[in-house]
Order: C-alpha cells, then sequence, then structure tokens
C-alpha cells in the first residue's frame, strides 16, 4: 500500500507549486498530510474518481461547523428541518426553491423508469430520446443549484423556438391535429403523457420559485427550460402518434384486413346479383406475384392462366384478377401479368397511390426494398404483400 506522508505533500507544494495533490486509489494518506492540505487549501484527487462538483460543494465554513440563513443569521449547527440553498446557507426544506428540486428530481425519476422499460421492450428510439431530457433535466437542476445562467441548449435535436412552434402546430409539421389524451394513443404515449403531466407540475413549482409578487420573474431562462419539458413531451407523443398513422397507412393490421376483405366481399357478391358479367378495366395499374402467392390467392397447385402476349418478350397477361386494398381505398378487377417473379409487385400511377393512401416511391420495376405494403385479394382469399407498392420508372419514360 503507497502511503502519502506530510513531507510529500510540503515538497509538492512549496518547491513544485502544486494545489491539486494526485493519488493512487487506495493510497493511505496520514493525518498529518491530511492536516497540511487542509491548512494549505490543497486539493486532493484520487486519479480514476470522478472529479468533486465544486460548484455546488458546501462552503468551507461548514466544514467548520458555522451556517447562516438566507437573512444572514449565523447558525452553529444545521437543524434537521432545514438545507442547504447554496453553499452554507440554510433555509426551510419548505422553501421554493427545495421544493422545486424535490419535484424536478421525481420526475427524473420516473423519467428513467420509463427509458428503462423502453430498452427492455425494444424501443431504442424512445429509449434514446428520454436519455436526452434526462440529460436536460440535470442541467435544469445544476444550474438552478449554482445559480449560475443556462447553457445554450437544444433537446430533442430542437433549440427552444422550434420545440415550441413545433408542439403548438402538430399539422403543419406531423400532418395530425392536437392530440386528446386516451388509451388509444398506445401504452407509450399513455406513460409520456403521464410525464407530460407531471412536468407541468414541476414548471408550477418553478414559478413558485421564481415569479415575484409583482409579476416579475427572475431566473427566466429556468422557467423557459421548465415550460420547455412538457413541450418535450408532448412533442413525443406526437412523433409517436404520427409514426403509427404512417403505418396505419402502409401497413393493415389482422383485423383490419379482415374487415375490409368483409366488406368487399360483400359489395362484390351484390354486383354478382345485380349484373351477369364483371366490367373488364384495362389501366397502367397491374399486378406480378410470386409462384407461393399465385398459390395463396388461386389454390395449390394453380399456375397463372395465358391470356395474351404483351409487347415484352415473355411477359403475357394472364386471365386471373385481384383486387389491392388497402385502409382508404381499394382497386378491383386488376390485371395480373405474368410469368410468376420472385417477388411480388404491385405497379401503380401516383394518382392510383395517392388514392389508396400510399406514398409509392419511384422506382426501377424489381426494386421494392422499403415500398409500402398492400392487401390483394382474390375472391376470398387475401394476403399482405410486404414492401411492393411503387410507381414504375418506366411509365415515365
Amino acid at each position: 500500500m503507497e502511503v502519502l506522508q506530510e513531507d510529500t505533500v510540503r515538497q509538492l507544494h512549496l518547491k513544485r507549486g502544486r494545489t491539486e495533490i494526485h493519488i493512487a486509489p487506495g493510497t493511505y494518506v496520514t493525518q498529518q498530510a491530511r492536516d497540511y492540505m487542509k491548512e494549505k487549501r490543497l486539493n486532493l484527487i484520487v486519479d480514476g474518481e470522478p472529479p468533486e462538483n465544486r460548484d455546488i460543494r458546501p462552503a468551507p465554513e461548514m466544514a467548520a461547523g458555522r451556517f447562516r440563513t438566507e437573512d444572514g443569521k449565523a447558525l452553529d449547527r444545521k437543524p434537521e428541518h432545514m438545507t442547504h440553498l447554496h453553499g452554507n446557507v440554510l433555509v426551510p426544506k419548505t422553501h421554493p426553491r427545495i421544493v422545486l428540486r424535490g419535484r424536478l428530481d421525481s420526475l427524473e425519476a420516473e423519467v428513467i423508469c420509463l427509458q428503462t422499460r423502453a430498452r427492455g421492450a425494444g424501443e431504442d428510439a424512445l429509449a434514446g430520446w428520454l436519455g436526452e431530457i434526462t440529460v436536460f433535466c440535470r442541467s435544469l437542476m445544476c444550474s438552478e443549484v449554482t445559480e449560475k445562467p443556462l447553457d445554450e441548449w437544444t433537446l430533442l435535436g430542437l433549440r427552444s423556438q422550434e420545440l415550441r412552434e413545433q408542439s403548438q402546430q402538430p399539422r403543419k409539421y406531423f400532418g395530425i391535429g392536437h392530440l386528446l389524451p386516451d388509451c388509444s394513443l398506445g401504452k407509450w404515449s399513455v406513460e409520456l403523457n403521464r410525464l407530460r403531466a407531471l412536468s407541468r407540475q414541476t414548471e408550477l413549482a418553478a414559478a413558485e420559485a421564481f415569479v415575484r409578487p409583482d409579476g416579475t420573474a427572475a431566473r427566466t431562462d429556468l422557467l423557459e427550460g421548465y415550460n420547455r419539458l412538457s413541450s418535450a413531451f408532448y412533442l413525443l407523443m406526437l412523433r409517436l402518434a404520427a409514426e403509427r398513422e404512417g403505418e396505419r397507412g402502409n401497413v393493415m393490421n389482422e383485423q383490419e384486413i379482415r374487415q375490409l376483405v368483409s366488406g368487399i366481399v360483400t359489395q362484390l357478391l351484390l354486383q354478382e346479383e345485380q349484373a351477369d358479367t364483371v366490367p373488364v378495366e384495362v389501366s397502367a395499374r397491374h399486378v406480378h406475384l410470386t409462384q407461393k402467392d399465385v398459390e395463396a390467392l388461386f389454390g395449390p397447385g394453380h399456375t397463372l392462366t395465358h391470356k395474351r402476349n404483351l409487347s415484352q418478350p415473355g411477359q403475357f397477361l394472364a386471365e386471373e384478377r385481384v383486387s389491392v386494398v388497402t385502409a382508404k381505398n381499394s382497386f378491383h378487377n386488376v390485371a395480373v401479368l405474368g410469368p410468376a417473379r420472385p417477388h411480388t409487385q404491385v405497379e401503380l400511377s401516383m394518382t392510383d397511390a395517392r388514392t389508396l393512401g400510399l406514398k409509392a416511391p419511384i422506382r426501377q420495376s424489381g426494386d421494392t426494398k422499403g415500398c409500402p405494403d398492400v392487401c390483394l385479394m382474390a375472391g376470398s382469399q387475401v394476403i399482405c404483400a410486404r414492401e411492393s407498392v411503387m410507381v414504375a420508372q418506366k411509365l415515365y419514360q
């Protein structure tokens, strides 16, 4: 074990001008060495340990048992009902700034709990956003305790004004209206709404601490920061809601598929009762199917039936027809082209895509990665064609 003695400290200080004495973890420091460092106000630093936050360290007078109240009254000891406002200044634990610290501490604890649950559920993006908010909460606390201005900041990638504007104009930035808290928003949004409510309580505590009776305010930087906390939680709710709306436009869940299929089958049955023939529509929209999807729609072992050749060598128009279905709209009697392909592909015009509520990219035929999903139906059979819808680039050449 290494030992740090007074003589060593004295030489480092007097001969080398050291004001910080570095030691390795586990080093024994003699009492004489400690007394000398205290007398000369030298800092003892254990290498490898996080540095002491000297902005919030109590004043040296506290070590000697001397305190004072906010109005300057001297105290020899710290009463249990009082705590440190800053340095050696003591205030009652009911002081507005102490109440604010408690509120912020509780909020931060709740944010970390939700972050842990999000990370455990694989919601890495949400966990990352909550991590940003945690760091921001700590910067608010540090600024208040040290009585230093809040450094220029961004939260969720946005500056203060941007954060406020996006939270107040969701239609402009997210394509959706303001959210009314409801369980239908999903568990993560419900949790975020709880944090939003807690952050509003924290903001009220900040107002109680810094707004004067005449309506003027101290620490407007902190008041703005606390206000943006609730905006940040609401913004996350909007991001999740917008993401969910986008998914609804491109991907349908099983219940939605069943409802759509049921409605369309009923509509087709009514049409068959009213007419003996089904009108054939010829348009730019058409579908290419894999052999697996051909059999899923038309039966095991089924192959596409040749009707007539197309101008493209080797391709043909098939007798088979399908319906293209989304949550917003549907097209019936859509042409199927053969032969079978390695990946099912639905080629539409830009107008068709908008009619179905899809944002279909313009792609070369075969490049389907990242394209929207859609349902295809033939009779009572239905499949979900993943990454299949595009506006074929060849249509515009």
